[in-house]
């Protein structure tokens, strides 16, 4: 997320003024007179004239009363005030950090509430709502849209050699101690997507399946077809054959998240836990490389007449997109629960109706069948409603990484 830093005004000077104007001042110089000597007076000796008071010390200046936050987004419940952590990838360069919100900041006007981010330099952004759209923001030229439980997707306008682009951030409430993923948690199966490729010079593609974890170590694994019918199902991986033994992920306390060992040590992850399901999200600092795991979980079957709005970003093969954030929905038309097979159109094209095959072809994952002006993908639900899409049978040309992030009901007054 792109934030311009802004110069603070430093209150170090202004403290230490204060604190000069109330240090102690000199003392007054006493009067000498002598002592009467009985029976007869002395002279009284002229008295030296008093030495003037002190100025008093300035009163402290007054605390700054805590602006009111109602901790919550005008436009968004699910954009609450605390700490967030933003991941981005460009190229083979990822980055990482935390950022505070206060959602719910009442303005001048007593009425009126906005949403601030300040990042780690105490650069504070305000964010604008989109009209008519919940959740959704614009900041500094940016985009910010936030799923149902806080997961937000953001865009910055970019340029790819000469060619206008915009690249993504994810952006997550920071989860720490008993709600922060512990290598604990990287126990039994998780499905795992990838959008890889060997060195930097080299094209993105998908690679997908699963991995057994025993304590973030890696036993085994499934590898999926890429191709667009998925036909001959998944083959199965073993250490050290085919996978490098210890490969895995260990907890880092230093630069936080979790660091890869083995086939994955030039990895680094980071992860989001909500509810009992975890996700983590893994940069290669070498080629570039992401990788997404989640929990191996059946995916449950829409309902006929469900409609489902969601926000969507891709990619192309080189890593690159020409388009921002953009909205959509899917109506659902039929569900045969024997089949685990559901029908369904996107926004108004009625005439135009996708196949989309649950839990194929593991538990977790989704497949749609390539049609006429349907591209054939392989859909993996994540955490936080996120899920990441990818091309099947895919080319250099029309390979394509999306994510995709459920929009949350409005707010309702």
């Amino acid at each position: 997320m792109h934030i311009p830093k802004k110069t603070r005004l430093a209150s170090a000077a202004a403290l230490m003024l204060t604190l000069a104007a109330c240090g102690g001042g000199g003392g007054g110089g006493g009067g000498g007179g002598g002592g009467l000597a009985f029976p007869l007076p002395a002279a009284t000796p002229t008295p030296e004239p008093a030495p003037a008071p002190a100025p008093p010390a300035p009163a402290p200046a007054p605390a700054p009363a805590a602006q009111d936050d109602s901790g919550v987004a005008a436009t968004c419940a699910s954009l609450t005030s605390g700490t967030y952590r933003y991941l981005s990838s460009s190229d083979k360069t990822d980055s990482t950090g935390l950022l505070q919100v206060k959602a719910g900041l009442l303005g001048a006007d007593g009425t009126t509430r906005s949403a601030q981010i300040t990042d780690a330099s105490g650069a504070t952004t305000t964010l604008a709502p989109v009209n008519g759209s919940a959740c959704e923001f614009t900041l500094n030229g940016s985009k910010l849209v936030i799923g149902p439980n806080g997961l937000g997707l953001a865009t910055d306008p970019v340029t790819y050699a000469g060619t206008p682009g915009f690249a993504v951030t994810l952006f997550f409430p920071e989860q720490t101690g008993d709600g922060a993923v512990k290598a604990s948690d990287l126990n039994g199966v998780f499905n795992r997507l990838g959008w890889e490729r060997e060195t930097d010079a080299d094209y993105f593609s998908l690679a997908y399946g699963a991995v057994s974890f025993n304590g973030g170590v890696v036993a085994d694994g499934l590898a999926c077809p890429i191709t667009s019918s998925i036909a001959g199902g998944c083959t199965s991986l073993v250490v050290p054959n085919d996978i490098p033994a210890n490969t895995g992920f260990v907890a880092d306390s230093a630069a936080g998240g979790f660091s890869g060992t083995g086939g994955l040590a030039n990895d680094h992850a980071y992860a989001f836990k909500f509810g009992d399901v975890v996700t983590l999200v893994a940069y290669n600092k070498d080629s570039g490389s992401v990788q997404f795991f989640t929990n191996q979980r059946s995916s449950s079957l829409p309902t006929v007449g469900q409609v489902s709005h969601y926000w969507q970003f891709s990619a192309d093969t080189l890593g690159e997109s020409e388009t921002d954030i953009t909205a959509d929905y899917n109506t659902v038309v039929s569900v045969d629960s024997g089949t685990s097979t559901v029908t369904r159109y996107a926004g108004t094209n009625s005439s135009l109706v996708q196949t989309v095959h649950y839990n194929a072809p593991l538990p977790g994952y989704r497949k749609r069948d390539g049609a006429t002006d349907i591209s054939p993908v392989i859909q993996l639900p994540l955490g936080g409603g996120l899920t990441v899409v990818s091309r099947l049978g895919a080319t250099n040309a029309n390979g394509f990484l999306n994510l995709s992030l459920n929009k949350p009901a409005p707010v309702t007054n």
